[in-house]
């Protein structure tokens, strides 16, 4: 009966917490092809407005956000 409880509470949140970061972290690696793929058209703005789209879900990835601009510096 412990088991079952435990089975019952913990794992769909862990299950959650899961495709919660699998989804965010899918958007952020499309922001990088996108990004990378426009960048060498030269479409800056478009980018730019998908980065700000997509910022909301990548709370978690600040790391990514700074790769991006180091990115950007690098291009300029």
């Amino acid at each position: 009966n412990f088991d079952e409880s435990i089975c019952s509470t913990i794992l769909p949140s862990i299950r959650g917490g899961v495709y919660d970061l699998a989804v965010a972290l899918l958007k952020s690696i499309m922001v990088f092809v996108l990004f990378h793929w426009y960048s060498r058209l030269g479409h800056f703005l478009y980018t730019i407005e998908l980065i700000i789209l997509f910022l909301p879900d990548m709370k978690l990835h600040f790391h990514s956000i700074s790769n991006i601009e180091d990115y950007l510096l690098m291009q300029s």
